[in-house]
């Protein structure tokens, strides 16, 4: 049987274990944007979970859900043009 170390899928006692084993949380981020018509919006931060899925199997540890991010947009403005980050705020 595969071993879980997923954060969501695992049971009290199994979280207990693990974190006494190895304490390490990883925390899989990617941005929520195109990659094209053949990919699907969130491919970064599926990337980054299958990542450390494969490092917490191997060393220890447990992953958590990813969080996913909006990426900056560019607006052209009277004074030029303009990075609005994740960050800003009217």
């Amino acid at each position: 049987m595969d071993e879980c170390v997923h954060y969501a899928r695992l049971s009290v006692p199994s979280f207990t274990k693990r974190l006494k084993e190895h304490p390490v949380g990883y925390i899989p981020l990617g941005t929520l944007e195109w990659h094209g018509l053949h990919n699907v919006l969130g491919a970064d931060g599926l990337q980054a979970e299958g990542i450390f899925t494969r490092a917490a199997k191997r060393f220890g540890g447990i992953v958590f859900p990813p969080l996913y991010l909006g990426p900056d947009r560019i607006e052209a403005g009277p004074e030029g043009t303009t990075l609005i980050g994740m960050d800003y705020s009217d």
